[in-house]
């Protein structure tokens, strides 16, 4: 090959006689020989400068990975030639990228299976060193190819497919790695094989983290490539319904996300089945496990559309509106966003047992007052996120009677109230500002948060960054004129409140995957205010976000300082 071209891989006699030259060393060295030439090998591929020779050293390392039969390789043998190919997965040369695949593969093979345990964790770092230098959004140009990581992933489902639950974690934080930096394409015909695995780990594991963990990972093929799962739906459903009812919280929460996936991928066709299920589970479970079946019920409200049929509809209603006045505050504030989900597919008459000239919950609820009170202000902030248009068909209700009301609930001295009525505020900002526009009910609004969120003067940390929480929840769904709106009330906060409860809202607002052409039409759009954003921006949220792999190399294009 030239080294113009830097590769070999033009000219087949060079190869053959590289391969050759390979073949000759090979037979004539032992153990220790193996080492030492291999050592050189590498040393010579990362560092020659020419880029022939830095070629010909790879085409003979494969040769070495695959040939050496006299030679024994334990895992610190391998160890640095792992490396040096996982290093090698990062080319963008076709022709590197083929010996390395090849390379690899034949050295993973090598090691004897009494060693694979002993390999697993080695691996793992290995590939998540290698990955490290990519940013955000890249792909591994290796794994992104006909059984890219196929050689990889072997070894992690392997190590699955045993019983050794100590294995199985870092198997799985493997698999979400290889996930994330590799294509869709690629991903889709890699992880045909991995599903069945998966959901076998999900029904058996008994560790929390591995239970969390699994869900992930099932999490980001549902995301990604949901088209592999659709035909495991009647396994995986039972699993997650099942995972709701976990002692650990982090579980129950993963499994209400895969679950929320798993709906947008089957549609309507098992959405009866999967009501009947929650319905049931939300009788008879109480406190931190029902108000996580309770997100779960939302999640799977939002997509039932009008496929559920009104009579299993009727019993949802009936049960979550028995829950509206729990004695466990989260169970209120989870049954007013799912059942004000549920509002959304039902008719404007149940919507007026509890709002307009009919309601009659506070008169008939089954618990205290402040506890039936608290849960129709998380019904109406429910509502307001859900369906804000039904509820303005009810008898009186206007967008300013809906305001009025939100207001009053953000200004009570219960901390759970001034929060649903904070939250049914930023969402009521939300329809005026994007759904039916209309600018002097928005400067109302923002007027009404102001005033409601500046009455807070906790100094404890926890305290500000819970009332944050609904200005968060709206940062992670707006779209650009929202996002001017709530970047506006939060510099107007800046000094009333800990800088770290503003910070963490704003570092949601600007996460990474909206890019920075979301951060750029958020400051055009701040007109006379965007000089002051970035002077808070620089000073105050600069170091996080430069520090994100999004923006390494690039803080000129945002115009961050080097850091």
């Amino acid at each position: 090959g030239s080294s113009s071209s830097g590769s070999t891989g033009g000219n087949s006699e060079t190869v053959a006689a590289v391969k050759e030259a390979a073949r000759l060393l090979i037979v004539s060295v032992d153990q220790e020989g193996w080492v030492e030439v291999v050592d050189f090998l590498m040393q010579t591929a990362r560092s020659d400068p020419e880029a022939t020779r830095r070629t010909a050293c790879v085409v003979m390392l494969a040769d070495f990975s695959s040939d050496a039969k006299n030679v024994e390789l334990s895992v610190g043998d391998a160890q640095p030639l792992l490396r040096f190919w996982l290093e090698q997965f990062r080319s963008s040369d076709a022709n590197i990228l083929h010996f390395a695949w090849g390379g690899l593969n034949a050295l993973l093979q090598r090691i004897p299976a009494e060693d694979r345990s002993a390999l697993l964790p080695v691996l793992v770092r290995e590939v998540h060193d290698a990955v490290h230098p990519l940013k955000d959004g890249q792909y591994m140009p290796g794994f992104c190819r006909p059984r890219g990581f196929e050689p990889v992933s072997a070894v992690y489902l392997a190590a699955l497919r045993l019983k050794v639950q100590n294995d199985w974690l870092p198997a799985l934080e493997g698999l979400s790695e290889l996930f994330r930096y590799t294509d869709v394409e690629n991903l889709e015909s890699q992880t045909k094989s991995v599903a069945g695995v998966l959901i076998r780990v999900a029904s058996e594991a008994t560790v929390a983290d591995v239970k969390a963990n699994v869900f992930v990972t099932i999490g980001q093929i549902l995301q990604l490539v949901p088209q592999n799962m659709s035909t495991m739906v009647a396994q995986l459903q039972p699993t997650f319904v099942k995972a709701l009812r976990d002692v650990s919280k982090p579980v129950r929460v993963r499994a209400a996300r895969c679950l929320s996936q798993l709906i947008a991928l089957q549609g309507s066709k098992r959405i009866k089945p999967l009501l009947t299920e929650l319905n049931t589970a939300v009788k008879s479970c109480e406190g931190a496990v029902c108000e996580t079946v309770l997100q779960a019920f939302y999640a799977v409200l939002r997509s039932a559309e009008d496929s559920a049929g009104d009579e299993i509809k009727e019993e949802v209603f009936q049960t979550l509106k028995k829950r509206l006045d729990d004695a466990h505050d989260g169970v209120r504030v989870a049954a007013g966003a799912a059942l004000g989900a549920l509002l959304s597919i039902m008719t404007v008459t149940y919507m007026e047992q509890f709002f307009g000239e009919k309601a009659s919950f506070l008169k008939y609820a089954s618990n205290d007052a402040a506890a039936a009170e608290h849960g129709l202000a998380c019904l109406l902030a429910g509502v307001v996120r859900s369906c804000p248009d039904r509820l303005l068909a009810v008898q009186q209700q206007t967008v300013k009677s809906v305001n009025l009301a939100l207001f009053n609930n953000a200004q009570s001295a219960q901390p759970g109230m001034a929060a649903a009525g904070l939250e049914g505020l930023l969402w009521m900002l939300q329809y005026c500002s994007v759904t039916a526009p209309n600018e002097e009910m928005c400067a109302k609004l923002e007027q009404g948060i102001h005033a409601c969120v500046a009455k807070v003067t906790s100094d404890t940390i926890d305290e500000t960054l819970d009332v944050f929480q609904q200005f968060i929840i709206l940062a992670k769904v707006t779209a650009v004129p929202l996002a001017v709106r709530v970047i506006r009330m939060l510099m107007g906060l800046t000094k009333s409140f800990r800088t770290k409860a503003v910070k963490q809202t704003f570092l949601t607002l600007l996460r990474p995957d909206r890019g920075l052409a979301f951060y750029q039409a958020c400051r055009e759009a701040l007109g006379a205010e965007a000089d002051a954003f970035k002077a808070y921006f620089d000073n105050e949220l600069s170091y996080e976000i430069a520090n994100k792999a999004m923006f390494k190399g690039r803080v000129d294009e945002f115009g961050l300082p080097n850091l």
